[in-house]
């Protein structure tokens, strides 16, 4: 599996970020306030990834008191990695759409509360984002050590 590209992320945050304000910008009266509870589950999920980070990073070390992991756990923590980064773009994205209409009419507190909460959102996602990128990064396989090249036997004509 390749490593998640930037430009996956960008795409998906620009794709979102475009559906977010278009959704907002013609129908925001009729849609609810943006609820603050979405940003609450977002941190949780970043916690919860980057405490997985850290427990495959010290079990593969081989620290004392972890056991050994296996493969194949290794591989599932980096595909929840992959969708893990994927979503937090997507709702970085969505995040960043809704914020933009609302900035244009911040004297309402209805749109304020929504700004609000669409920074945090947004914040929210950057740290699931980071969070789940680092979880990938630990799951890479190492890189083996470079060796010196080999010297030919003296006397040996090459």
């Amino acid at each position: 599996m390749q490593p998640t590209r930037p430009s996956l992320l960008v795409t998906l945050a620009v794709i979102a970020a475009a559906g977010g304000y278009l959704l907002a910008s013609l129908s925001y009266g009729t849609l609810p306030a943006v609820p603050r509870t979405w940003v609450v589950t977002i941190v949780v999920l970043a916690a919860l990834q980057w405490a997985l980070a850290r427990s495959v990073r010290a079990r593969l070390a081989g620290r004392p008191r972890t056991t050994p992991i296996s493969p194949l756990v290794v591989a599932r923590c980096a595909a929840l990695a992959r969708a893990g980064s994927a979503a937090a773009a997507l709702l970085g994205g969505v995040y960043l759409g809704f914020g933009l209409v609302t900035l244009g009419s911040l004297e309402k507190s209805a749109y304020s509360r929504d700004a609000v909460t669409c920074l945090v959102g947004l914040l929210a996602a950057a740290l699931m984002l980071a969070a789940a990128l680092y979880l990938e990064r630990v799951c890479r396989v190492p890189r083996p050590p470079k060796r010196p090249p080999e010297e030919p036997p003296i006397g040996s004509s090459t």
